[in-house]
């Protein structure tokens, strides 16, 4: 009965500063000749915003771009989860990340 929704969105291949500070730690960096592929930082929220904002969106819907291997283009709702997304051990991992940056769900305002 709540009305809190779950909703998670991916921002594709956006030249962010995210490539610069990887790069210092020798990951990918904004030279990279794959990075001709990416979108503006400012179209890589485009999925979040949908998430955020779109109309219809459900709990358990995953936005991202809808171009280039859904690295680019006009954000849209992942058809069907894979595997990756609905890892029972992925999951846990990410709530107990949450929990760790954010506090325990039990111990918020109103629970």
């Amino acid at each position: 009965g709540s009305k809190v929704k779950a909703i998670c969105a991916a921002p594709g291949l956006a030249t962010t500063q995210l490539q610069v500070t990887t790069a210092m730690d020798r990951g990918m960096g904004s030279s990279t000749w794959f990075m001709k592929w990416g979108q503006s930082a400012e179209d890589g929220t485009m999925p979040l915003l949908q998430a955020c904002l779109g109309e219809g969106g459900a709990s358990g819907d995953f936005y991202e771009p809808s171009l280039t291997g859904h690295m680019k283009g006009p954000a849209a709702k992942l058809g069907k989860l894979g595997p990756m997304e609905t890892d029972p051990a992925a999951k846990q991992t990410l709530w107990e990340a949450s929990e760790a940056a954010c506090g325990s769900w039990t111990q918020l305002p109103g629970r």
